[in-house]
């Protein structure tokens, strides 16, 4: 068989329509991208990670298929935080899920547009991260771990459960900027010992 009569016959076959219909109808589908910026590395993440796959399945919702997720770690080094924070938005992620605050800080100083989801938000209105709580605006939500005026109503629930007890501690990490837990706590003690 020669050039041209080759030629005529894959114009002849692919004018027919036989042409296999993959080859003539490729196009490629972005899927959603969905960053991850966590504070400590992927194998400290692992059971959230795997929660979030199980969640997302159970929506069938299937990583690779539907949506594209991308992890970047600080390895437990917070002064990494604003150099990872540029890196993840350079990603240009359809959302991202940012696994404690301090992750979220950086990032809402790069970003007002891509929706940022926090499991561990703590103190959102006093960092400015939302306008307040009735109406936070912006572009960041999650699930408070602590509420103001909770941690009266847990003393007074330990008050109850332990009638009589003199002592109630909590361990909890007030030197870091994102939290404003510990200001009041000596005197919310107080006032509940004494009634």
């Amino acid at each position: 068989m020669r050039r041209r009569e080759f030629i005529t016959l894959l114009g002849s076959v692919a004018a027919a329509g036989a042409w296999p219909l993959a080859a003539r109808a490729q196009h490629s589908v972005k899927r959603p991208l969905i960053a991850v910026m966590s504070l400590v590395a992927r194998e400290r993440n692992l059971n959230m990670l795997d929660a979030f796959a199980q969640g997302m399945q159970q929506l069938d919702f299937i990583e690779g298929r539907d949506f594209e997720l991308a992890l970047r770690s600080a390895n437990g080094r917070l002064d990494r935080l604003p150099s990872l924070a540029q890196e993840v938005v350079d990603l240009r992620p359809d959302v991202i899920l940012a696994t404690a605050t301090p992750a979220v800080i950086p990032l809402t100083g790069l970003t007002k547009t891509v929706p940022i989801v926090c499991p561990l938000l703590a103190d959102p209105v006093h960092l400015g991260l939302i306008a307040s709580m009735s109406h936070p605006g912006g572009n960041v939500t999650g699930v408070l771990f602590r509420t103001e005026g909770l941690v009266g109503k847990q003393l007074e629930l330990a008050f109850q459960l332990v009638p009589g007890a003199r002592r109630i501690g909590f361990l909890v990490n007030v030197a870091g900027p994102w939290s404003s837990t510990g200001k009041n706590w000596n005197v919310r003690i107080g006032v509940l010992a004494s009634s």
